[in-house]
């Protein structure tokens, strides 16, 4: 089950793809760019009003949105959400916190969730889009905190998840951390490829597929500061 405290779990420039992926069910979804309909929202700014309150049925699929917000949950100012699709930073909670400095927040925003980073990237992802299964996975290669070569993998995941796991090409299997309802994992550009998460809800074992794109593998980060 989904862990929400303590706030994070062991398991510069960025640069941050969306990529879409097909999911066979709800409760595991990465944000990501969707088609334009049903209130899909999209990376960028946009002229929506910042949300003032949850979207509706948010709080009881995240549990992490019905927690008290502290000093944590405040955004640095190298996490940008200011006319993000309508997104709150009054409304944020800490999601991923790594020993590295890095750090994640989940954003509500209109009729939408936003993952936002303090390395720059950020994302959202309507609630239809999370209610269906659908959506993409948010894939940095460069960014705070991570090594040269390695690749981060966020995306939201719904509570009542578990037994979460990367299956990548060669057969292997990696269990990604779960923290305040983000999965978190990377892994080597060099080594074998994710492609695909499966996880089990409701009594189902689920799993979504998603594709990496070349370009995500042939990046080339400028060099880590000392």
């Amino acid at each position: 089950m989904l862990n929400l405290k303590p706030r994070w779990l062991v398991i510069g420039l960025a640069v941050t793809f969306f990529v879409c992926g097909s999911a066979a069910a709800a409760g595991l979804v990465a944000p990501g760019n969707d088609e334009p309909d049903v209130g899909t929202l999209i990376t960028g700014v946009s002229d929506v009003p910042t949300t003032k309150d949850l979207p509706a049925g948010a709080a009881e699929r995240f549990g992490v949105l019905q927690e008290p917000r502290t000093d944590e949950d405040v955004l640095p100012p190298s996490a940008r959400a200011t006319g993000l699709a309508g997104a709150n930073p009054k409304l944020a909670h800490l999601a991923t916190s790594r020993p590295t400095g890095y750090r994640s927040f989940i954003v509500p925003a209109k009729n939408a969730l936003c993952l936002i980073s303090n390395s720059g990237g950020d994302a959202c992802t309507n609630l239809h889009s999370i209610e269906l299964g659908r959506g993409g996975t948010q894939m940095s290669p460069c960014g705070v905190g991570l090594q040269r070569g390695m690749i981060r993998v966020e995306g939201f995941v719904e509570d009542g998840v578990s037994g979460l796991s990367v299956v990548h090409a060669n057969g292997t299997k990696t269990a990604p951390s779960i923290n305040n309802n983000v999965y978190y994992f990377e892994f080597s550009a060099d080594g074998s490829i994710p492609e695909r998460i499966e996880w089990e809800q409701a009594g189902e074992r689920r799993s979504t597929s998603f594709e990496v794109p070349p370009a995500v593998l042939n990046v080339a980060c400028p060099p880590i500061s000392k």
